[in-house]
């Protein structure tokens, strides 16, 4: 596509005030967007909507580990420092900024059908609002991911949410809203684009019915609104519920899955980050020591390297680099049907939800249906499941967040460089990443993070 769309709000998605970009000379070719393509065409921009969503949370979480030798080679002091969750830890701009930039387009793309006669093509128009509507709540769900505290009702009103932009005018004022308001913002976002979504999507870069149901039983779990995430994952599962046997895959690959293959819902990645890098960051042993040799997620999601050390290369994408995939996908949703089924009193239903999915990961006619073994021993195996399926899916932070706020399900995280021990305790502020020091300073009224 030849044109070329000026959206002056993407120039201000660090919300710094307009004369920072008065000496920008326009390029006469450039035209303000106007039209149902123009917006259509915005939202198809694969490489901003789909492509750079922050990757500090699955950086900090405790699915792999480095070698100190390793750590010691990174020259990237940020990126070391997410590691080891250093406190006053100033993360790259882009962390922030990316997922603001599809925020901006989306708002820019709501502000293009405010213009515009939605009886000249109702069909279109539903679908493209529908569109914009979901790329900015799973925006928002991202950037509260990393730059939030974990969710409680208890407490959400009184800590400190995300900022909400609800104009693409860069002269709005950016403040944060209280994480209360955050996450209900996101709740309606998605409910309003479940209505004018079909049910699956043309292509998996944009949105559809399932992966908006997908992305509200993810954001119920984050909110223990148990009831909502079992509903939201059913309705889901109503529309798809196809998975992929394990046993097709080829397990010598270096690259198992396809990209867009059929369990994914929606795509996206997020940025690089070097100590995710292949290369250089091993699986946890243990972890890596608790699927059974029958498990084909063992032979699928890793290769073996050096003796005693397991490397993943089970990303969703087909990639073998140091991004992460952080889009949507069919076994999340039966992992969330399976604990919120749990959650409500349900456990013989999320066990059953829980088999089905694992019958299709392990070598055929090896598997063993798991039983209900009490509450708590019951819910402590979907949650091991759990994590064992959506490895390096950008989704551990978030649980490890969440289950914080349950004596019985809390983890202690702990990292150990030669003699050096660090230790990121339940409670801690530093669940919450700072605010890139250059859009707190560019923009004081948003509020940082305490320390």
């Amino acid at each position: 596509m030849n044109l070329k769309i000026c959206v002056p709000v993407i120039m201000g998605i660090l919300f710094v005030s307009c004369s920072k970009f008065l000496d920008l000379k326009p390029d006469a070719k450039m035209r303000v967007p106007t039209s149902l393509e123009d917006a259509e065409a915005l939202l198809n921009d694969r490489a901003s909507m789909n492509s750079a969503y922050s990757p500090i949370a699955e950086a900090a979480a405790d699915n792999y580990y480095l070698e100190k030798a390793n750590f010691d080679a990174f020259t990237n002091l940020a990126e070391k420092n997410i590691y080891i969750w250093e406190a006053k830890l100033d993360v790259n701009y882009t962390n922030w900024q990316a997922s603001y930039k599809v925020v901006a387009i989306a708002n820019q793309v709501i502000d293009i059908l405010s213009g515009l006669n939605r009886s000249d093509n109702p069909t279109k128009y539903d679908l493209i609002k529908g569109q914009a509507l979901f790329f900015k709540a799973f925006a928002y769900q991202q950037i509260a991911d990393a730059f939030t505290l974990p969710y409680d009702d208890s407490t959400a009103a009184s800590l400190l949410g995300i900022v909400l932009r609800n104009s693409p005018n860069v002269d709005e004022i950016s403040y944060r809203t209280d994480l209360e308001s955050s996450y209900a913002e996101i709740k309606n976002l998605l409910l309003q684009a479940i209505d004018l979504l079909p049910a699956q999507a043309a292509v998996k870069t944009l949105p559809s019915k399932a992966a908006a149901y997908a992305l509200l039983a993810r954001v119920a779990l984050i909110m223990q609104d148990w009831p909502l995430a079992q509903n939201a994952a059913q309705e889901c599962l109503a529309i798809n519920s196809e998975l992929i046997d394990f046993n097709q895959l080829n397990s010598t690959s270096l690259t198992p899955f396809e990209l867009f293959n059929k369990e994914v819902l929606f795509h996206a990645v997020t940025g690089a980050n070097v100590t995710l890098s292949p290369g250089t960051c091993f699986v946890d042993t243990v972890l890596y020591s608790s699927y059974d040799d029958n498990d084909l997620r063992k032979v699928i999601y890793f290769s073996k390297g050096s003796p005693g050390k397991a490397v993943f290369k089970g990303k969703f994408d087909g990639a073998q680099n140091s991004f992460s995939f952080c889009g949507l996908t069919m076994d999340e949703v039966y992992l969330i049907h399976a604990e919120a089924a749990g959650r409500t009193g349900q456990l013989d239903l999320g066990l059953q939800t829980l088999n089905t999915l694992l019958r299709k990961r392990w070598l055929r006619d090896s598997y063993a249906d798991i039983k209900y073994e009490g509450a708590v021993k019951s819910m402590q195996k979907i949650l091991d499941e759990r994590r064992k399926s959506l490895i390096l899916r950008n989704t551990r932070w978030m649980d490890i967040k969440r289950l914080s706020t349950e004596k019985e399900y809390a983890v202690e995280l702990k990292r150990k460089l030669g003699d050096q021990t660090y230790i990121l305790p339940t409670g801690d502020l530093r669940f919450a990443f700072l605010i890139p020091i250059r859009v707190v300073n560019l923009t004081n009224t948003i509020q940082q993070n305490p320390r």
